[in-house]
């Protein structure tokens, strides 16, 4: 009985990752108004839009095919869907980097991966770059150096702030 109701708590744990990735790397929500953060969410924009298109596309072929009740033809055709989305929203997020670096902008970006870390990483216009994950346990930080030398550190949780007479403490 334990173990149903640890798998039952796993299953709730990963939907709600996978919504929260879905929500994050596909729509665009940026509060920021900067030159990354518009084409990040343009890139994302551009994802959904082809994840929606494709959805569309093909659940018009299968609805007039023989086959429309069969659910696993419908779990793929979803997955394809976010597959290929996911691609062309990384291939224009990587365009996007080259044309704010190119006019001498760093490119900020930050998501959920599918396993509930949210992460952060700036392409610089120098030709470095940085990226950072987060969790409860960890957070692992990689980056690059002018002589293209990459360096890795992980340092372990991250601790809680709060104000205390006008300057931030660690608790």
């Amino acid at each position: 009985m334990v173990s149903f109701a640890r798998f039952l708590k796993n299953l709730a744990r990963h939907a709600y990752n996978v919504a929260r990735w879905l929500a994050y790397e596909f729509l665009p929500m940026s509060v920021r108004n900067t030159l990354s953060s518009r084409l990040a969410d343009l890139c994302r924009l551009l994802g959904f839009v082809t994840i929606v298109s494709l959805m569309i596309f093909e659940t018009g072929a299968l609805a007039r095919s023989a086959m429309p009740d069969v659910w696993y033809v419908w779990v793929l055709d979803v997955t394809l869907a976010i597959l290929v989305g996911n691609i062309v929203k990384e291939c224009a997020i990587w365009v996007s980097a080259r044309i704010a670096n190119s006019l001498g902008a760093n490119f900020h970006r930050k998501g959920v991966m599918l396993n509930g870390k949210s992460f952060s990483e700036v392409i610089r216009s120098d030709g470095t770059w940085r990226r950072c994950e987060f969790s409860e346990r960890e957070t692992v930080c990689e980056w690059t150096d002018r002589f293209g030398a990459i360096t890795r550190s992980v340092t372990g949780p991250r601790r809680g702030f709060r104000k205390a007479w006008g300057r931030a403490t660690v608790r």
